[in-house]
């Protein structure tokens, strides 16, 4: 998972109230969900979706994107109102921890091996019903 952004969207500080629309913009986050775009590639799209987040700068995004590749990298810079930039690759991974950079395979195959069914249910379930609920 790849945080950007500002630290201001997280403590609430956005940037105000939109006369337009009458909301408050640290309350609205809009999740926007791409496959086989924005950020990761270049292209109608993708430019469309930089347009509309860096149009819309009052408003927090989290960006779901689909990507083939879980090596890929944005080519796009994200904007500070970019709070969040969640990969998800559609194959390519053999454990899913592969997507957590900086952990050795060793550190992988051990994480999976140890993860008791009562932490699974605790830790990882509740987690996993939001993510569905996104």
């Amino acid at each position: 998972m790849i945080q950007t952004g500002d630290d201001s969207y997280d403590q609430g500080q956005g940037n105000g109230f939109n006369e337009e629309s009458g909301v408050k913009s640290e309350s609205l986050t809009v999740c926007l969900v791409t496959e086989g775009t924005y950020p990761y590639y270049r292209g109608g799209v993708s430019t469309w979706c930089d347009l509309l987040v860096r149009g819309l700068s009052e408003v927090r995004f989290v960006i779901v994107s689909l990507v083939a590749d879980p090596s890929a990298t944005p080519v796009y810079e994200l904007p500070a109102n970019v709070a969040m930039l969640i990969p998800v690759p559609l194959w390519g991974t053999e454990e899913v921890l592969e997507l957590q950079r900086g952990l050795s395979l060793r550190q992988v195959l051990q994480r999976k091996r140890s993860a008791p069914a009562d932490v699974i249910r605790s830790q990882f379930l509740p987690s996993f019903r939001i993510f569905l609920r996104l």
